[in-house]
């Protein structure tokens, strides 16, 4: 998991930012807008690790900003004549994808867009619904009661057993949770942390 400042993000997809932002504006349209301008602005940062499609070496990837700036996009006509302009920047927010488009058949797709939700936190409105100034549980505190459920973990968790085979189980168990909150799941770092407090004791 990524690191700020000595803490790990803690990241929720699209789709629940958009979530939040409409509790905080009560109207899609100002919640949308917003989350547009905090992205490309770099205040809210973002990440994917499902991109697909026809990206070049030098378009914007995932985390960076200049991926939500829409540049006015003008692409070849069937005809001789006439010129299309359409939009380059098409956001799925129920889904949490964004396709930017290149040319008339071409473009990249990212899935699964994730933002950082301190960032979002600290952007909503203070004391609005959608504004969240702490978590109710971290990752860390996710993955405990996982590592000794009996049923997961027969026995307790081998000393031997790899870290990434762990945190395989443990997100395959808490995905109902995991999916009802909208956030990601725990990472080989938060697993491995939990690891150690569950061994030290």
């Amino acid at each position: 998991m990524a690191k700020a400042s000595g803490k790990s993000i803690t990241w929720v997809l699209l789709s629940e930012a958009k979530a939040r932002a409409i509790n905080a504006y009560q109207s899609h349209e100002p919640a949308e807008r917003r989350l547009r301008e905090w992205l490309a602005a770099g205040k809210l940062r973002w990440r994917s690790e499902h991109p697909e499609g026809s990206k070049r070496e030098f378009d914007p990837g995932s985390g960076d900003p200049k991926f939500w700036v829409e540049p006015p996009l003008t692409f070849p006509p069937p005809g001789p004549v006439l010129i299309l302009q359409t939009r380059s920047l098409i956001i799925n927010w129920d889904e949490s994808w964004v396709r930017r488009r290149w040319g008339w058949a071409s473009s990249y797709t990212f899935y699964r867009i994730e933002v950082a939700e301190e960032d979002l936190a600290k952007l909503l409105p203070a004391g609005s619904p959608g504004a969240r100034k702490k978590r109710k549980a971290s990752q860390v505190d996710r993955v405990l009661p996982a590592l000794r459920d009996p049923e997961l973990f027969p026995g307790g968790v081998p000393d031997d057993m790899p870290t990434n085979v762990v945190q395989d189980k443990v997100a395959d168990y808490l995905r109902p949770e995991t999916k009802r909150l909208g956030i990601s799941d725990p990472s080989w770092d938060s697993v491995d942390r939990a690891l150690k407090k569950h061994r030290a004791k």
